[in-house]
């Protein structure tokens, strides 16, 4: 039972994505602002860390692949993107301390390099693209909010559990 628990988690984390993107209305946003909440890869990240690299990685390719089947147009975005990042988070906070704003901070970082790395796909797709500065203030920095805010909130709930499950599978 315990062994489908995490699965269950992060399936819990990616609906909650799509649905924390209708249900939570920021009213210091204007109209024209968007944010893209990033749960699943933060939550990919924190499982890296605190659980196992490998866990992690194949995780991030199975939602990665998920997420562009429901999500996009085009297969392959995420699926490579979301292993990518959590590999190199994972390497990255290996060599840091890993305790919780440093997690945060690189968990930040790689939604950046996420968000930059979808609209340069954008760019070279898209017919009417949104120039830098619109990407930057009407969907990088309130992304990089929502999330930071989101990851506060629930990096000491996962952590706790990511350490207790990883403790009762190596026993």
């Amino acid at each position: 039972m315990r062994r489908f628990l995490l699965p269950v988690v992060v399936l819990f984390f990616f609906i909650m994505e799509s649905t924390a993107a209708d249900l939570i209305l920021i009213p210091s946003f204007s109209e024209d602002m968007f944010y893209v909440p990033r749960f699943t890869l933060l939550l990919l990240i924190f499982i890296s860390v605190y659980v196992r690299d490998g866990l992690a990685i194949t995780y991030a390719i199975i939602f990665g692949l998920l997420h562009d089947i429901v999500y996009t147009e085009i297969l392959g975005v995420y699926l490579f993107a979301y292993p990518f990042l959590t590999y190199l988070s994972g390497r990255a906070l290996k060599i840091l301390q890993n305790n919780a704003f440093v997690v945060l901070l690189v968990g930040m970082l790689a939604i950046s390099i996420l968000e930059f790395y979808v609209y340069g796909i954008q760019l070279i797709i898209s017919l009417n693209p949104l120039n830098f500065y619109e990407f930057a203030n009407r969907r990088l920095l309130p992304t990089l909010a929502v999330n930071s805010i989101a990851g506060l909130v629930i990096i000491y709930p996962l952590k706790s559990f990511l350490t207790g499950l990883k403790r009762q599978t190596e026993d």
